[in-house]
């Protein structure tokens, strides 16, 4: 049966005003595309917990990869997918100056505007070549005072695990198998498989049947709280907010917290000069255990069944089976072998003016300054593996030279532009 399609003309969001660089306008006047986020609708229906993972799917040509889900760790952001080899990320401007978009709680955003084409190259320079993402954070508006609280408590967990081979007699099996098509010597021998064999239903700390995924992952209670004021009269406008973020992680020792504040207030000394200032500052903490997120996954696949995870009384344990390898751990293992601690403090601070000193002439004029600090401590621990069937110790790291490293980085940032225009 035929059937007649026509696409009908839907203008209505040819009135929306967006964000362009060096103003605004509404959508029916670009040349350029631009696709207009309304984040504040997003984060009303759903848990954000990161923001640039959180920007999948709201505009058309921005491709967002979450490559590793580490606590804190930016997704991968690429406008109309790769145009270099080397750095294709957008250009991330905030309230008129490049930022870094992890340091924007999602409740303190206003609008985010998504520059697609070459042509912001004319406003932003040769950065902007891969796009570029405009943020504009919430402002007070005139009226009675408003005291907003926005907040969320979530679980996360893994959803589906790779099955490898978790029965330790089962694996020396398929390893001798292996050893005999590949025409080497046989590498457990069958006294050994039938001594595990017979203790299949015994104690699982002293005969374990682990998989290598055992005691790394957990369920991870993550909480965000937002508390903002905002108001204001016809001369001036205050909107302040407070953010909480925490983030444990699903694996050991990848906990990522943060703490933030802002105040943007504005204020109109005469008809044709405003004044004023955005301020932010953030404090963030994340564990050391990220570091070695990399080594966990790439030795999983020397794990084997035979190593015990933990003990009840908290020792971790080795291999129980004297034909594997001695230095044979779990991931839990990996996780725990650094400690320490990675804090930053970010501070901006952006103080503007705008000048209307006769009709159509608009002079406009801001000083930004930014100061970052990271402290990172590197702590090794050493482990101690134990064997439970004979009460020793298969690994001890103890003896060995331990090195602390601390270091300090420090940057500021000053920054100052004007504009004049002429209608």
């Amino acid at each position: 049966t035929p059937i007649l399609l026509t696409m009908s003309v839907q203008d209505r969001a040819l009135e929306e005003v967006v964000v362009v660089g060096y103003g605004t306008q509404k959508k029916v006047n670009l040349t350029g595309a631009v696709s207009s986020i309304d984040i504040g609708k997003v984060a009303a229906s759903r848990p954000i917990t990161n923001l640039s993972a959180g920007l999948a799917g709201l505009a058309p040509g921005l491709y967002v990869r979450s490559q590793n889900n580490d606590p804190g760790s930016n997704a991968t952001l690429m406008i109309r997918g790769q145009g270099t080899l080397n750095n294709s990320s957008p250009l991330i401007i905030i309230d008129g100056v490049e930022g870094d978009i992890s340091r924007v709680s999602p409740q303190d955003i206003e609008n985010i505007s998504v520059l697609k084409d070459a042509a912001s190259a004319s406003i932003y320079g040769s950065r902007a070549a891969n796009g570029v993402i405009l943020i504009t954070t919430k402002q007070g508006k005139s009226g009675k005072i408003n005291i907003n609280y926005d907040g969320y408590y979530a679980a996360q967990r893994v959803a589906h695990l790779m099955p490898f081979v978790s029965n330790s007699v089962e694996w020396m099996e398929l390893i001798n198998e292996a050893a005999k098509n590949s025409k080497q010597a046989q590498i457990y021998s069958d006294a050994n498989i039938q001594l595990w064999k017979d203790h299949a239903n015994d104690d699982p700390i002293l005969w374990p049947n682990s998989s290598w995924n055992d005691g790394a992952f957990r369920t991870a209670n993550t909480m965000n709280h937002n508390i903002s004021v905002s108001g204001g009269t016809e001369r001036s406008s205050s909107f302040i907010s407070f953010n909480y973020a925490n983030n444990p992680g699903i694996i050991e020792n990848t906990a990522y917290s943060r703490y933030s504040i802002r105040a943007n207030n504005k204020l109109q000394i005469t008809p044709w000069l405003n004044v004023g200032m955005n301020l932010n500052g953030i404090l963030t903490n994340k564990d050391r255990g990220s570091s070695n997120l990399s080594g966990m996954f790439t030795n999983s696949i020397l794990a084997i069944p035979t190593v015990t995870v933990k003990h009840p009384d908290g020792r971790l344990g080795g291999t129980q089976n004297i034909e594997d390898n001695q230095v044979a751990r779990s991931a839990l293992a990996y996780m725990r072998s650094i400690s320490g601690s990675n804090t930053s403090h970010v501070f901006n601070g952006r103080f503007f003016a705008s000048l209307n000193p006769i009709r159509g002439l608009f002079i406009d004029g801001s000083y930004n300054y930014s100061l970052y600090v990271n402290k990172l401590t590197t702590i090794p621990v050493p482990l101690e593996l134990w064997n439970f069937q004979t009460n020793t110790q298969t690994v001890i790291d103890s003896k060995q030279n331990i090195t602390v490293t601390n270091s300090e980085s420090r940057y500021t940032r000053n920054f100052m532009d004007l504009t004049i225009a002429y209608e």
